[in-house]
């Protein structure tokens, strides 16, 4: 079993999480009442409502719990030798060490870019929202369409390498 660092697949997306929280904490006082709630497929806010805690402190707190379980079960399959029982794949019974093993670390890397790609999303829509209030930005652009197509790719590529290790 192929040792697999921990601390830099957790270190950037912990920050960005702890970035994210500290520009809540920051920005919520000064934030005016109106706050944009719902974004529009342009990244232009087409909603708005009244500043409240859950409505500025929501993206932090689904962040921290996005993280936790994705850092969770990355830790686990890290430190797990034997992953049959946590994965789904037909004939999994039969699959060699080898096998399991380049699969363990498909769903390893695969994982650990899932949280950085989500964590970093989550930032930047939290920013882009402060942005958006002071006047700075007119909405989160086209840019936010990125993340979405990074995270269905990181999806497809971890698919498809885990159909060509079990062969």
């Amino acid at each position: 079993m192929r040792k697999i660092g921990l601390t830099h697949r957790l270190a950037l997306p912990g920050a960005l999480v702890v970035l994210t929280a500290y520009l809540a904490v920051v920005n919520y006082p000064t934030l005016p009442e109106q706050i944009p709630t719902h974004f529009g497929s342009s990244g232009t806010p087409d909603s708005w409502g009244r500043k409240t805690f859950s409505g500025v402190f929501s993206l932090p707190f689904l962040q921290i719990t996005l993280y936790a379980v994705l850092s969770g079960l990355v830790t686990v399959f890290t430190r797990r030798r034997d992953i049959r029982n946590m994965i789904n794949l037909p004939k999994r019974d039969q699959l060699t060490e080898g096998q399991l093993e380049k699969i363990r670390i498909i769903i390893v890397d695969g994982m650990s870019l899932l949280n950085l790609v989500t964590c970093a999303m989550l930032f930047y829509i939290q920013y882009g929202t402060f942005q958006i209030v002071r006047g700075a930005w007119a909405g989160l652009g086209p840019f936010i369409w990125l993340f979405t197509v990074f995270i269905l790719a990181t999806s497809a590529w971890m698919l498809y390498r885990i159909f060509l290790a079990r062969k």
